[in-house]
């Protein structure tokens, strides 16, 4: 899907400014300030608005731009010192950051550092990680966000959410389905869409507009703002306006590196149990080692671990579902497809699926970028495979490159 972004041209240094009119931004079906805006007094006097549709007070972590003006965009404060926002409309550095604590008091940092999110293919996706002049202390009551984790993206279909906008207010939506946003033929970022209807719905249901890029969507769980997208893209038909948004869990292996260095990760709304290790699953075989196969069926500890095999089973099947263990690679109609088994929780376990490229053979040909105009997907088996999903990329069979190969790296 080739879409526009909700960008205006960014015009001056360290400021997020735009040549666009306050007109083009997030529409209400029905604003009403009293309803619908997160402050009252904004911006001048910002104070919490007890009026508004949905507890505004949890959101002191939303952000926004203090000099943006007219829009004010927000953003989602996901660690004590990082923000994200969208790639394609950045806040430069020396940008102010205002937030409103839980007492209604203004706090303010500067944007020091960008860093972009890259894809698995390392190309980089419209999601760029913020890094702030200094942390948010618990002295400065401002609340960071986890985000939503579920298993599979099947699961947040019909997710209601929390979405915000220009100026601070906000409206709702439904989590709808999921696509990726392709840029140049790249397919380099996940979204989620949530849809309005044009006829009819909810006096709070919301569509974007340009002047939207970067704020955030959330789930409510429990009464915890979740994040869940940074609003992104656009679309529409004669009954429907599409609205997209990069669905930041899909980058949450990819966000945690990125924040390592200073020390700080990703947050989950629902506690993580701890992934079994290689070792603990491994532990009462004959050979214990990751390219042992004692089993005999020509397949090594590791690529049975990491992809749903028995290894004291002599098998090439899943354990579960019968699916094969190894890559397939299939071609049709010049389209070439390669799936394999991935298991779900595969960051969480040190797992990397590495898929390699090569037009030789030859050593020291391999490489990880993939042929232009590559695909890759992530769904459920169906029938259901618990704890796996079926990783999917699809290239031109006609490309230079005719071979490929999956390696599968440990790192616990």
């Amino acid at each position: 899907m080739s879409l526009p972004s909700l960008s205006a041209l960014p015009v001056a240094t360290g400021l997020l400014l735009s040549l666009a009119t306050a007109s083009w931004a997030m529409q209400h079906r029905n604003y009403v300030a009293a309803r619908h805006d997160r402050f009252t007094g904004f911006p001048a006097t910002p104070a919490w608005n007890a009026t508004a549709w949905y507890p505004s007070h949890q959101f002191s972590g939303v952000a926004w731009a203090r000099d943006d003006v007219p829009y004010c965009r927000q953003f989602a404060l996901v660690s004590p010192l990082h923000l994200v926002c969208a790639t394609h409309y950045q806040p430069l550095p020396g940008t102010v950051m205002r937030f409103l604590n839980s007492d209604g008091v203004t706090v303010e940092r500067s944007v020091t550092h960008l860093t972009p999110i890259p894809n698995t293919s390392n190309q980089n996706t419209d999601l760029t990680l913020v890094t702030l002049s200094g942390p948010l202390l618990a002295a400065d009551k401002v609340t960071f966000f986890p985000y939503l984790n579920l298993g599979v993206e099947s699961a947040y279909i019909g997710t209601p959410l929390t979405v915000f906008g220009w100026q601070t207010k906000a409206g709702t939506g439904v989590l709808a389905m999921f696509d990726d946003y392709v840029v140049n033929d790249l397919p380099n970022t996940r979204l989620l869409r949530f849809d309005y209807l044009i006829a009819s719905g909810s006096q709070d249901d919301v569509y974007l507009e340009i002047g939207d890029s970067g704020s955030p969507s959330f789930a409510m769980v429990g009464g915890t703002p979740a994040l869940l997208g940074t609003h992104i893209t656009i679309d529409a038909n004669a009954t429907t306006r599409f609205n997209y948004d990069t669905f930041v869990p899909h980058y949450i292996a990819k966000l945690n590196a990125a924040m390592a260095a200073d020390g700080y990760q990703m947050t989950p709304v629902y506690p993580l149990e701890l992934a079994p290790s290689y070792s603990a699953w491994a532990m009462g075989l004959s050979n214990e080692d990751h390219a042992a196969d004692p089993d005999g069926d020509g397949l090594p500890n590791l690529l049975e671990y990491a992809c749903g095999g028995d290894p004291a089973v002599a098998s090439r099947a899943m354990t579960s579902g019968g699916a094969l263990l190894l890559p397939v690679l299939t071609v049709d109609a010049g389209v070439a497809t390669l799936s394999l088994p991935v298991r779900g929780d595969a960051a969480a376990r040190g797992l990397t699926y590495a898929v390699e490229f090569s037009a030789t053979l030859a050593t020291g040909s391999w490489s990880l970028t993939p042929p232009p105009g590559s695909t890759l997907a992530d769904a459920a088996f169906d029938p259901a495979v618990p704890g796996y999903l079926r990783r999917t990329l699809t290239f031109a069979a006609n490309d230079p490159v005719h071979f490929c190969r999956v390696r599968v790296i440990l790192t616990e």
